[in-house]
């Protein structure tokens, strides 16, 4: 297998933005209590590091796009074609 454009993959690097954007997203939860907001609150900021999201089903499927779609625009050739064979055509008047 050999790629006609494989400057294309690079394109698979927007697959790091779609992890952001997940790792940004926003939860949102109720709390029936004052206390639970200042413990919530007191652990949020000793533990302000970035984790990884849950894997989830949404996520999986947007990465499996960028992929795909960095994957068709490169232009996999299979096969005996898989050779780059120039052709020169002469026309004259």
């Amino acid at each position: 297998m050999s790629l006609i454009a494989p400057a294309w993959l690079s394109l698979a690097a927007f697959g790091i933005l779609v992890l952001i954007l997940h790792v940004r997203r926003r939860r949102t939860f109720e709390v029936p209590s004052i206390q639970l907001w200042r413990l919530l609150g007191s652990r949020a900021l000793s533990g302000r590091r970035i984790r990884l999201p849950s894997p989830n089903l949404l996520l999986l499927l947007q990465l499996l796009i960028v992929a795909l779609a960095a994957l068709a625009l490169a232009r996999p050739v299979l096969g005996p074609g898989a050779r780059f064979v120039h052709e020169i055509v002469v026309l004259d008047a």
